[in-house]
């Protein structure tokens, strides 16, 4: 996942990259919530990630984090150990399985319908 995130910060452009921030902290923050990491190790990636693509104003960049973690912590994805798994449901149509607390090695990612998006390597 960690891996999908980044990705997706560095082809972002010009006039989108706030939004994809905001968009990625969200995720990552349900992920948190989700017993997926912790909120810290998600902002530090995010935040070394936008230093290293060096995007102009951090200290804004920083805000846009932990407005988009904290939002994405109402909204927990829970990491599952199966397809099958019948236990809490992820949110936001997606379910996460065989994920594990930072660093994941591969993650699988479907939606609600069972449609797999393949494995993300993180």
């Amino acid at each position: 996942m960690q891996k999908l995130i980044v990705d997706k910060l560095t082809a972002a452009r010009d006039g989108e990259k706030r939004d994809v921030l905001i968009r990625m902290a969200r995720l990552a923050g349900g992920y948190a919530a989700g017993g997926c990491g912790t909120v810290a190790d998600w902002r530090n990636l995010l935040t070394e990630t936008v230093k290293a693509l060096k995007w102009s104003n951090l200290k804004k960049c920083e805000g846009h984090i932990d407005a988009g973690l904290s939002y994405g912590q109402a909204k927990p994805i829970y990491p599952t150990t199966t397809a099958t798994d019948k236990g809490k449901k992820a949110t936001r149509g997606l379910r996460v399985i065989g994920a594990t607390p930072l660093p994941a090695t591969v993650v699988t990612v479907q939606n609600r319908e069972g449609t797999q998006y393949g494995n993300v390597e993180s």
